[in-house]
């Protein structure tokens, strides 16, 4: 049993998932059909709520832009020294 509001962990951790509000089962099956196609409308209120991932501008797979500092200030990205 692990109970959380984080859609995203249970997509990554969890075969089956029980949706409740205010204790009562409003939905419930396998985590990949309930998340991608929610019945309930407190399942979709919550899927909504989700963070989507965006695009930065300058910003790849790899790392910042050649040329460009991490946060510890050393040279990040592709072209940097190891």
């Amino acid at each position: 049993l692990f109970i959380t509001h984080n859609l995203a962990l249970v997509r990554s951790i969890a075969q089956s998932v029980v949706v409740l509000r205010d204790g009562t089962v409003v939905e419930q099956g396998p985590v990949r059909q309930v998340l991608e196609h929610p019945a309930d409308p407190y399942t979709v209120a919550l899927m909504e709520d989700v963070p989507k991932l965006r695009t930065t501008a300058g910003v790849t797979a790899e790392g910042p832009p050649a040329g460009r500092h991490s946060a510890q200030g050393h040279a990040a990205g592709p072209d940097a020294q190891q």
